[in-house]
């Protein structure tokens, strides 16, 4: 397998887990550091350090169901010697008690290449604001 394939492994994993509400899956695709970090779109949603996101993450999982994860767009994979970065969108639907959540996600991804291969060392996750903003 070549780089960009293993890397692209890697992104599919994330999306399955998320699709299959795998919280230890998902969790298993970023770099278990202190330095790893995790943007999303609510305000505290910025988590700096595999300890910090894991509980969230964990507890995502476990809420929501009936989850749906299809990439629109990409992801794209750029590579750098033992680093890669990816871009794409991918469309979420899930329930959340009795509500129905569809999500166009923006994604982008720095992984690392290391002993246990590929491994995400940033992820962002975003969703386009309802309002745009004024400049």
């Amino acid at each position: 397998m070549s780089d960009t394939e293993d890397v692209l492994q890697v992104l599919e994993r994330i999306r399955d887990g998320w699709e299959r509400m795998d919280g230890r899956d998902v969790l298993a695709c970023f770099e278990d550091d202190a330095h790893t970090v995790v943007i999303g779109t609510d305000e505290p949603e910025y988590w700096v350090g595999y300890d910090a996101f894991e509980p969230p993450f964990l507890e995502m999982a476990g809420t929501f169901s009936l989850a749906h994860y299809r990439w629109t767009d990409g992801p794209t994979v750029d590579l750098d010697g033992d680093v890669a970065w990816s871009t794409g969108k991918l469309f979420a639907t899930f329930s959340s008690g009795d509500d129905r959540v569809e999500l166009d996600m923006r994604t982008t991804h720095v992984l690392r290449r290391g002993a246990d291969g590929w491994k995400i060392v940033q992820g962002h996750y975003s969703v386009a604001a309802a309002e745009p903003t004024t400049y």
